[in-house]
């Protein structure tokens, strides 16, 4: 199940139980014995936060909140991925290393911001070409920023 399912179930279950709190202290009282309804100052803003969780879960559903499993990116994911980059990008990497780390961290952070880690993963057992295909819009900023770094650290 993806995340959008799980905001929606936890969403309108926060939604049910915050109206059932409040729903208690309106209701008709009958000899119940539960005491600690009767606190309405702690209880109506208890039932309105979990309202109010409620809705923002249904409202924010793709806010990656609930998402679990291969695809979220970790900071050892993001961390091996500037590495990689780096190493891969060796001879440029020795030659201009400010410069190249700085791309490397541009690229990983549009990289993580667009596509999910399992999708990221699933492109790399792709052939090299169509990996460029789909990974080369996203960090089309990046690889300009660092071209023109380069171009201006070789003039110098």
């Amino acid at each position: 199940m993806d995340g959008h399912v799980f905001a929606y179930i936890f969403g309108t279950t926060s939604i049910f139980i915050g109206t059932g709190i409040i729903y208690r202290l309106f209701r008709p009282k009958r000899q119940s014995g539960i005491k600690w309804i009767n606190n309405k100052a702690i209880v109506i803003p208890l039932g309105l936060i979990i309202i109010g969780n409620g809705l923002y879960d249904i409202l924010n559903s793709n806010s990656g909140r609930y998402d679990i499993g291969s695809n979220h990116w970790t900071a050892n994911n993001k961390k091996i991925m500037v590495e990689t980059c780096l190493r891969d990008a060796s001879t440029t990497a020795d030659k201009y290393p400010e410069i190249m780390k700085t791309y490397c961290k541009c690229s990983t952070e549009k990289i993580t911001e667009k596509q999910k880690y399992s999708e990221y993963i699933d492109n790399l057992k792709k052939p090299q070409d169509e990996q460029l295909k789909i990974i080369m819009p996203i960090i089309k900023d990046c690889y300009d920023i660092m071209r023109t770094q380069i171009a201006i650290k070789n003039s110098e």
